[in-house]
């Protein structure tokens, strides 16, 4: 029998995208998961899963997210493979105070093809996504993390300015070295709930990112800015 970390009505309220189906090692379509995800389902306990899941994870990659990494061996309760709307992800149940605060990992075999930004994209981030993830986010993937290589849209087409008639030309949103930036050189890695955009474009430089928030285009170093934004959604734990 499998040990239940947490209240999984409760967590499966909080995911965006349609029904969870949970997964567990005598489900019957345990056999349909990759081979990691199954060793970590047939884990016996919340934090034996927990461990194997993170396990898998890169020590580079938590090394340039350090207070990310903290805050996931501190508050990560369980981790629990699930289908929602026929996609196979991991969820990671993490605890803000008494909150649930779910992460979802998509499947390395949906990477898809490379977006627009994977040549500007740090080698640690392309091998998280490759490898392990290729989105993951809060409550659903890319929402305060990484998009998948599919979902790295532009801000043109995100804002669907070609529908509102404005021409790429025109849609100008910063500078960069010097030289205007328009909305469809700018790629979606992230985003959070306050509606700022986390973007890359093919002419940065690798490991830069930029804060999109109104007005705002700030070109900033990728890794300390996505460290903040995986821990912004956390009310009640610092890191």
């Amino acid at each position: 029998m499998t040990e239940v970390g947490f209240d999984r009505t409760a967590v499966a309220a909080l995911i965006a995208g349609g029904d969870v189906e949970w997964i567990d090692v005598d489900s019957a379509t345990a056999s349909t998961l990759p081979e990691v995800w199954r060793t970590i389902a047939a884990a016996e306990s919340a934090s034996e899963r927990a461990r194997v899941a993170m396990s898998r994870w890169d020590g580079a990659f938590l090394g340039l997210l350090p207070r990310f990494a903290a805050l996931m061996r501190e508050q990560l309760v369980d981790v629990v493979p699930a289908v929602i709307a026929g996609r196979s992800v991991l969820i990671y149940v993490t605890t803000d105070g008494d909150a649930y605060a779910p992460w979802l990992g998509t499947d390395p075999r949906d990477f898809g093809e490379a977006s627009p930004i994977w040549d500007v994209l740090p080698q640690e981030l392309q091998a998280f996504q490759r490898d392990t993830h290729p989105g993951f986010g809060l409550t659903w993937p890319g929402v305060y993390g990484i998009r998948t290589p599919a979902d790295q849209i532009s801000r043109y087409e995100r804002l669907e300015l070609a529908d509102l008639g404005v021409e790429p030309e025109e849609a100008i949103v910063g500078e960069y070295d010097g030289e205007p930036v328009r909305e469809d050189e700018v790629y979606l890695l992230s985003f959070d709930e306050a509606q700022a955009y986390y973007c890359v474009s093919p002419r940065f430089r690798v490991g830069e990112i930029v804060l999109i928030y109104h007005h705002d285009f700030d070109v900033e170093d990728l890794w300390p800015t996505l460290d903040d934004v995986m821990v912004m959604h956390y009310r009640n734990v610092v890191y």
